[in-house]
């Protein structure tokens, strides 16, 4: 598929086969769900002209190293219908138990709530040069406890509740 432009809507969730997944230059969104609980996919290559990865599109995954790419502008979120009470946000990598570093593209100006909450060999977390991230959301990194140091883009504006709570080494 040299022509997909979307991954969508629970496409490979639970694929316990699936170990690694190089996008095409032509993908611009992956879906709600795409890659949940793939938990031998360790490699994933985004590719630069991805725009949108929606909420929990890689949470319970195996995937070990991330790189969001400077095109990515929106990581999706979604929001409780179940219960009032229940946080909003959009754990595209919560508890990817083996996720050890992460690369935020220049582009993302949010990174919602709960995003990578619970990843807790997460070491790493670099922001690109020029980075546009002006608010870390709710939980965005609870309980990566394995997070020691962390420096902030310079542009960064608002740090929410929690960001990053139970984070002990930090």
């Amino acid at each position: 598929g040299k022509n997909i432009i979307e991954i969508g809507f629970n496409v490979f969730r639970s694929h316990s086969e699936l170990i690694e997944v190089n996008f095409g230059t032509s993908v611009k969104k992956i879906g709600n769900y795409a890659f949940y609980y793939c938990q031998n996919l360790s490699t994933v290559h985004l590719n630069e002209g991805l725009e949108k990865i929606d909420h929990h599109a890689f949470s319970y995954s195996g995937v070990t190293t991330i790189d969001i790419p400077d095109s990515v502008k929106e990581l999706g979120v979604y929001e409780s219908k179940e219960r009032a009470d229940s946080l909003s946000g959009c754990a595209i990598f919560e508890q990817c138990n083996d996720l050890k570093s992460v690369t935020v593209g220049a582009g993302l100006s949010v990174i919602p709530a709960k995003t990578f909450s619970y990843c807790e060999k997460l070491k790493t977390v670099d922001f690109k040069e020029k980075s546009s991230l002006i608010e870390i959301g709710s939980w965005a990194f609870a309980g990566c406890d394995s997070i020691k140091q962390l420096s902030l883009p310079e542009g960064l504006q608002k740090i929410q509740d929690y960001a990053f709570y139970s984070c002990d080494e930090l």
